[in-house]
């Protein structure tokens, strides 16, 4: 039985990475898991953490391939005489650079909604389940799929 779930874990799990990596959107997860991980878990009697834990090396996986890809097109751009290795070299550290403010902006988001809910004593989890504004803090939506945030 456990030969038939996992193969299956594992393609669903990639099919909801590849939307989840697409949107970009990782909008804030303020305490929970995304609801796909928790759906698979709950589903096939998996632990909820692992679960997310292939979908964090799945998506860095993605961002790696994605990176290479990149740098092998700025590898053409340099054999094809259009920019330096400089250039490529420095390319390549900014595009590092603005991922890691995009993150840093994440989590300041993350953080400054996560106060704002507080403040207003309202719990994100409870209204999560009632979609629209609570919702829209805590996860992203691309395409009508809902898509959350685990870094």
């Amino acid at each position: 039985m456990q030969k038939m779930i996992v193969p299956t874990v594992v393609m669903m799990a990639l099919l909801a990475v590849g939307i989840y990596g697409v949107s970009q959107v990782s909008a804030d997860d303020l305490s929970s898991y995304p609801p796909i991980v928790e759906r698979l878990a709950d589903k096939f009697g998996l632990n909820v953490a692992d679960v997310e834990e292939v979908f964090i090396q799945e998506r860095s996986e993605h961002h790696e391939m994605m990176r290479q890809t990149i740098e092998e097109r700025l590898n053409q751009a340099v054999a094809d005489g259009k920019i330096t290795e400089e250039q490529k070299n420095a390319l390549l550290a900014k595009r590092d650079e603005m991922q890691a403010e995009r993150e840093a902006e994440r989590e300041e988001h993350r953080a400054k909604m996560q106060r704002w809910f507080e403040d207003q004593g309202i719990d994100p989890e409870v209204l999560a389940q009632y979609g629209g504004f609570a919702g829209g803090f805590k996860r992203g939506v691309h395409m009508g799929y809902m898509t959350g945030s685990s870094n």
